[in-house]
């Protein structure tokens, strides 16, 4: 299917968005009308090109269809063309289009260069779980578009989208049609007791507690307080490390087909 980006049309890309949909999107305009308060003949009618949404339903829309920020904008710009009523206003929207379109190549472009993401994008990148679980999300097919990472994730969906817009500017996922994957841009990790490290694992141990709470038999939480020898202490730092070096060995010839956490603590007071 072709991406947002590459219609001028908004009601070339509601079709082809909803011919894309599981079923050919059996019962999504009946869907659609009811999230925009209107009737399905309506929908009918706009996807055929004989009548245009409001500007109030072309917002509902794209909210329907879990559009970004960036992409809710071209939308709107689609639909304003298409309700145009002179030439010099036809003009005057086509330009904003273009330039959408420009800008958002000229992003792409630096996004094939730019392997590493600076300072500022790494600390939003690990100051949030959810960044880095939706990273990690995007390479399972399952959950490969917007609204199954909506439906799977406890956020809500503004929250996912703008994460979602957030990673693609980065260029560490990449949009091709209405399925994202994994991009080009790379991570360096963290260095151990910067900020950064400190609010990726407080975070990530955040979402430990509520899976503590949420109880799933296949969740494992284990926690003791133990008195040991500071030799036997040492062997169990070296266990853990050992450990966590095979877990590393393991993961890239791993399948992807389900996210986990691991996190280990081992501390004094």
């Amino acid at each position: 299917m072709k991406g947002l980006f590459e219609h001028r049309d908004y009601r070339d890309f509601l079709n082809n968005y909803i011919e894309s949909l599981p079923r050919k999107g059996r019962g999504i305009k009946k869907n659609l009308a009811r999230h925009l308060y209107c009737q399905t003949t309506h929908i009918s009618q706009v996807l055929g090109k004989r009548t245009n949404l409001t500007l109030e339903q072309g917002v509902r829309a794209a909210e329907f269809i879990h559009l970004t920020h960036e992409e809710k904008k071209y939308f709107m710009l689609l639909l304003n063309l298409s309700r145009a009523g002179s030439k010099d206003l036809e003009d005057f929207f086509e330009e904003e289009r273009a330039g959408l379109v420009k800008q958002r190549k000229r992003i792409l472009e630096k996004m094939k260069t730019q392997k590493l993401l600076d300072q500022t994008q790494r600390s939003k990148y690990y100051n949030n779980w959810y960044y880095s679980a939706i990273h990690v999300l995007v390479s399972i097919s399952e959950f490969s578009s917007a609204q199954a990472l909506i439906d799977y994730l406890p956020l809500p969906d503004t929250k996912v989208l703008e994460a979602l817009g957030f990673l693609e500017e980065t260029g560490l996922v990449e949009k091709v049609g209405e399925k994202y994957q994994l991009g080009t841009s790379s991570l360096q990790k963290p260095e151990v007791n910067s900020d950064e490290y400190k609010n990726f694992l407080k975070s990530w141990r955040n979402q430990a507690v509520l899976s503590i709470d949420r109880g799933k038999k296949e969740d494992h939480h284990n926690t003791i307080a133990i008195s040991i020898s500071k030799d036997d202490a040492t062997k169990i730092e070296e266990l853990i490390s050992a450990f966590f070096q095979e877990v590393e060995k393991l993961i890239p010839e791993s399948k992807e087909e389900e996210l986990k956490v691991l996190s280990i603590d081992f501390f004094g007071l």
